[in-house]
């Protein structure tokens, strides 16, 4: 029995549908033959097949029921016979569409060789009356629409992270070296660096010998090291520049032997230490060993400002001022000692010269009684006559003494830049007795 159009499911007519009004009115050249077939379901549910000719017939037919129908247009059209016909040579003449179809066999045969026809949906009724050319174009010009269209969106955001990203985002890395399980130490640790810094001390020599409490160390070692010098009571430590150059200062040395220990250290924690002998040789030796143990040949006072006038009254310099050898410096060292000796408390000053400063440095005296703080110039405490002496106590005015008034009092009072307790202190500072030995040829010291 012919299978009708109207047996057949609405899905399986769609597709026959579209199928004839895909292929409707192909030109045949070379032939009737079945151009492609493409599996369905019958109306009694078995599997079928829908077979397409070369000539815009589509035709159903089903091997189990035996059933089939062949569609043209919107006309069904059914065979006269079942049986195949012989089978044609290419370039016969075509089959007219009253001629008996494939037997259920070569059906059955289809199903499986043939491959499925690419069967179109509704929407080909519709897409018919273009022609093929023009929606092959239409589908390459909104290919090349999307493209152009991708491309620009691209370029901008790329546009977008230069300008602005690279501005607000700012990767952080962080690094962690371990040596877990899942991983060798070494894939994640640098090589160590273990070598130990060079280090040269060129200064001073091992076994040097000088007369200054302080000694200045200087060498070579790698750039950026850390470098350590010590005695036995001061410790300096210093960064190194990228020359790799070092100074620094050691002060407070000892008479005698002094160790000095020079170390350098790199940013890995190898250290290269260095280890030399300097002998200070005290110039505060030469002082007189008894010197501020004397007698006092001008008698004992209290530390008062009017006992420091009288004082100063008795008190007088062996002899006036010569350059280089009985100077400020000798006369201020003398006067400073016999202060002390004589019951005040003194020290000597040096700074720049307080009426001309273009004359370099000078050194006075400052006395400290219990009511003032008394700056003297010393080298005026020569002797003077009895008139001299008396024009001064009417002035109420004591020999060398600096008073408010005097136009270089700020220059005495607060113009000097070192200040020494006693002869030790300006001895060693100036790193001998040359400067201050009054006492050479003076009786009374041992």
């Amino acid at each position: 029995m012919p299978l009708k159009f109207e047996d057949l499911d609405p899905e399986t007519r769609k597709r026959i549908q579209g199928l004839l009004n895909k292929y409707e009115g192909q030109r045949v050249e070379d032939g009737v033959r079945v151009v492609g077939s493409h599996p369905v379901k019958c109306p009694q549910g078995h599997r079928a097949a829908i077979i397409v000719w070369s000539d815009g017939r589509v035709e159903l037919a089903c091997p189990t029921c035996g059933r089939r129908g062949l569609f043209e247009g919107k006309e069904e059209r059914v065979p006269l016979e079942v049986q195949p016909p012989a089978r044609r040579r290419q370039g016969s003449t075509p089959l007219e569409h009253t001629e008996p179809l494939l037997a259920m066999q070569e059906v059955a045969a289809a199903l499986e060789e043939t491959q499925p026809v690419n069967l179109p949906s509704t929407e080909d009724s519709k897409e018919k009356s273009q022609p093929k050319a023009d929606q092959e174009g239409f589908g390459q010009s909104i290919g090349v629409t999307l493209l152009i269209a991708f491309g620009y969106i691209v370029a901008a955001l790329l546009a977008i992270y230069f300008i602005f990203g690279r501005s607000y985002y700012r990767p952080s890395f962080s690094y962690s070296y371990s040596s877990s399980p899942t991983a060798p130490a070494s894939s994640y640790s640098p090589a160590r660096d273990t070598a130990p810094p060079p280090l040269q001390v060129i200064s001073p020599v091992d076994g040097a010998i000088t007369r200054w409490p302080k000694v200045t160390v200087s060498g070579v070692t790698e750039p950026g090291a850390i470098i350590t010098a010590k005695t036995s009571k001061v410790t300096r430590e210093i960064q190194v520049g990228q020359d790799g150059r070092f100074t620094c200062e050691l002060e407070g040395l000892e008479a005698g032997n002094n160790t000095i220990t020079v170390v350098a250290r790199d940013a890995a924690g190898n250290a290269t230490t260095a280890t030399l002998k300097v002998f200070y040789e005290d110039p505060a030796t030469q002082v007189p060993k008894n010197y501020y143990q004397v007698s006092s040949p001008y008698g004992r006072y209290s530390n008062t400002f009017s006992d420091l006038c009288k004082f100063l009254f008795t008190f007088s310099l062996p002899r006036g001022y010569e350059r280089e050898v009985f100077d400020c410096s000798e006369s201020a060292a003398m006067l400073e000692w016999a202060l002390e000796i004589s019951g005040f408390k003194a020290s000597i000053v040096v700074g720049p010269c307080p009426w001309d400063p273009n004359l370099g440095s000078h050194a006075w005296v400052i006395a400290n009684t219990v009511d003032h703080t008394v700056a003297i110039e010393p080298t005026v405490l020569v002797k003077r006559g009895l008139i001299d002496k008396m024009l001064l106590k009417l002035q109420g005015k004591a020999p060398g003494v600096i008073y408010q008034g005097d136009p270089y009092v700020s220059g005495y009072y607060q113009g000097y830049k070192q200040l020494f307790q006693d002869i030790y202190e300006a001895v060693r500072a100036y790193g001998g007795i040359d400067q201050w030995n009054w006492w050479e040829g003076r009786w009374g010291f041992q």
